[in-house]
């Protein structure tokens, strides 16, 4: 079975909803930079060199463009794999090495506001339903393999 577009909107749909339900803002926000962000591409030295606009052979050869809905469906989960992977992961080392000690976490005023992101402690990185959520994420990226495939 292969992931059509239409059903890669349809499941990031659903994962967004399903987030901003769980009022995961700084998950959700992340997910969203990617849109904003765009795919940097390289153009073809063919293109370039075949184009009379001006502007390709001042931009060194990278454009950026849209993500499509499957690359927006991947970028979803890899935010996921980082939060439900990397930092529950990040968080047992530290406590093994640690001990039972409360560490808590501020953000870098410089770049975001505290209301936005408040503190955070290590049972922040550790949320309840982790291992149903990567059993889901795994069959998502299995569907997104094969459609790799395709293209």
């Amino acid at each position: 079975m292969t992931l059509t577009d239409d059903e890669a909107r349809e499941i990031f749909g659903t994962i967004m909803e399903l987030l901003r339900k769980a009022d995961a803002r700084d998950v959700v926000e992340g997910i969203a930079e990617t849109r904003r962000v765009g795919i940097e591409e390289e153009i073809a030295k063919d293109q370039i060199a075949k184009s009379k606009r001006s502007e390709y052979k001042e931009v060194a050869g990278v454009r950026r463009r849209p993500p499509n809905d499957l690359e927006m469906l991947r970028s979803a989960l890899d935010v996921l794999n980082q939060r439900l992977i990397v930092l529950p992961s990040l968080a047992d080392a530290i406590r093994k090495r640690l001990g039972p000690i409360e560490i808590l976490w501020r953000i870098d005023t410089e770049f975001s506001s505290v209301e936005d992101y408040p503190e955070a402690s290590l049972r922040d990185l550790q949320p309840n339903g982790v291992d149903e959520v990567r059993s889901l994420v795994k069959v998502i990226e299995q569907l997104l393999g094969s459609s790799q495939g395709e293209r």
